[in-house]
């Protein structure tokens, strides 16, 4: 049995190199907005149905942190009002957050056994 090594590629910035660059800044389309919209109408979400109607999302979300910056920022997320209950965004976050991991776990397992 061999130990095998890990190592992540370091990725340096500094805040004045990311002042003026927008590109490490990803705004919601209207078609992933209006997806979560529909959230406060519909009870039934599965990992499944929202990696298909987000999965542009996801992708830019896994090249930015581990192929570019180390991280991102998403903004047009809903805050809870009228129009989205605190209860229904929780569920769309946990959904939205267990996506990610088990995208980054494959991921991650692919990078293994490569090695």
């Amino acid at each position: 049995m061999t130990n095998k090594k890990f190592s992540a590629k370091k990725i340096d910035w500094l805040p004045n190199d990311l002042k003026d660059r927008k590109e490490w800044i990803r705004e919601l389309s209207s078609n992933e907005k209006e997806f979560i919209d529909e959230m406060n109408h519909n009870d039934y979400f599965t990992n499944t149905f929202i990696k298909q109607k987000l999965h542009l999302l996801f992708n830019d979300i896994m090249e930015a942190t581990i192929n570019l910056f180390g991280f991102i920022i998403i903004k047009g997320f809903p805050k809870p009002d009228n129009n989205h209950s605190i209860s229904t965004l929780r569920n769309f976050f946990c959904y939205f957050v267990k996506c990610l991991v088990y995208l980054l776990y494959k991921i991650t397992r692919m990078n293994i056994s490569m090695m």
